[in-house]
């Protein structure tokens, strides 16, 4: 299922995170990998990883 294109249409401080859920060691692996490579903010959690949409002014974010 293609979902990229929702990002494109803005405004992105609606966003405030999107979680990417994984269904086992290895798809997260992988995908971490892929964070990676594009530094995104955003966090790893239990079920996958919480990428960064829109943080209020001042408040410091990590990177994956």
């Amino acid at each position: 299922m293609e979902w990229y294109y929702h990002f494109r249409q803005g405004p992105y401080s609606e966003y405030l995170s999107v979680d990417v859920l994984i269904a086992g060691p290895a798809q997260r692996d992988q995908v971490r990998a892929a964070l990676r490579k594009i530094h995104l903010p955003g966090e790893e959690i239990e079920q996958g990883f919480r990428i960064l949409g829109y943080a209020p002014e001042g408040q410091a974010v990590g990177y994956i």
